[in-house]
């Protein structure tokens, strides 16, 4: 986030500019500073400030000027004191308050900047930056219908602002209110369409719809921006899985594997794939290559089990089960997969006892419940 080094915000470069032609008044060495600061000339920036605060020891906007190249160069102490000042000899203003609201993001103080932006707004209500600021912040907070106000204002006043259609399409997904941020994206990727992970974001919500043409193509444009986005192949692969298409999805999936060899997520898809198409010997290798990449990942401890279980190798399925549980006890249906193999097994004591524990995991979990019952059902007629 940029500091505001003037209340508009919006002046020209220094590029070209005969800056001599301005004058040796106070006003003429801030303008002269916020050029250079633009320019990132800030040794040249501190002393246009510093002369104009020599020839004008109470103007306010030179010790603006100051603070703001302290911002960029984070020395937050000598930062926050000129903006302090800069406040003192004029309250209202509001790209001090804005800075300081930076500071503040810094020290972790949400609070601190929340006040902040929101003076900085109530006395330069056009700002679009405090807007869009003020709308992150309760984007993180959750406070989804604030964040929303914000962005929606920092559009009206500058509705070729991509990143805040981009953040507004967030809030409004949290919401729930699907069709309103796949409007915001949509929008946001015709003033942007360059960014793959708004691309990315696109498609994700064309795949919650069953979309599946749009969201391949999203995903295929966020790998053609950004050709090493890992997830973006991993989700064209999914795409493709889900429509039964295991050719194509092969292809993305190995596509994604040439490009993070030791990632076990891609490994993992490939077991899916093949235990999709009932190739679980070949599955069981790549689950087990990918707990050895990463061990500690409950569900591939479960999806190992189901191709153990597709195998009828019961007792090995339990086992992976087991250690499913053992690092996510909250995994219902790790629980309601071990009833199964207990089973298949002839286990039904043993079932019954695992489907109860999915039900302790998950009260509402209907499958558990009607399973349950025939474990239950089963052990009686063993008696």
């Amino acid at each position: 986030m940029e500091p505001i080094v003037t209340e508009a915000g919006n002046q020209k470069t220094a590029r070209g500019l005969k800056v001599i032609s301005l004058g040796k008044g106070a006003e003429s060495h801030v303008v002269i500073g916020n050029l250079c600061l633009r320019q990132r000339q800030y040794a040249r920036a501190i002393q246009e400030f510093e002369t104009a605060i020599e020839l004008k020891q109470d103007m306010a906007m030179a010790h603006l000027g100051v603070g703001s190249v302290y911002l960029i160069q984070k020395e937050d102490e000598k930062a926050s004191a000129a903006f302090q000042e800069a406040l003192r000899l004029n309250p209202d203003l509001a790209g001090a308050h804005f800075n300081i609201g930076i500071l503040k993001l810094r020290e972790k103080d949400r609070a601190g900047a929340t006040g902040a932006f929101e003076k900085a707004v109530q006395l330069s209500p056009e700002m679009v930056a405090a807007h869009f600021a003020l709308g992150n912040l309760y984007l993180a907070q959750q406070q989804y219908e604030d964040a929303i106000r914000e962005f929606r204002a920092s559009l009206r006043i500058k509705p070729s602002f991509s990143m805040a259609r981009f953040r507004l399409a967030r809030a409004h997904r949290a919401l729930g209110q699907e069709s309103s941020a796949l409007e915001a994206y949509e929008e946001g990727i015709r003033l942007n369409p360059k960014m793959a992970i708004a691309q990315l974001q696109l498609g994700e919500m064309y795949a919650k719809s069953r979309r599946y043409d749009e969201a391949i193509a999203a995903f295929r444009r966020a790998i053609e921006i950004r050709p090493k986005i890992m997830v973006a192949q991993l989700r064209l692969g999914d795409m493709f899985l889900e429509q039964g298409l295991f050719i194509e999805a092969e292809e993305a999936y190995g596509q994604a594997m040439r490009m993070a060899p030791k990632r076990a997520v891609v490994r993992v898809k490939l077991g899916d794939l093949c235990a999709r198409q009932g190739l679980h010997e070949r599955a069981i290798g790549l689950y087990q290559e990918a707990l050895e990449l990463n061990p500690r990942l409950a569900e591939i401890h479960r999806r190992l089990g189901n191709s153990y279980a597709a195998r009828e190798r019961y007792d090995e399925a339990v086992s992976a089960y087991q250690s499913a549980i053992a690092l996510n006890p909250k995994l219902a249906v790790a629980y309601c997969d071990l009833g199964e193999a207990h089973l298949a097994a002839d286990r039904p004591q043993e079932a019954a006892a695992a489907f109860r524990q999915a039900l302790e995991a998950k009260p509402d979990l209907e499958t558990a419940r009607d399973r349950l019952a025939e474990a239950e059902s089963r052990s009686r007629r063993r008696r």
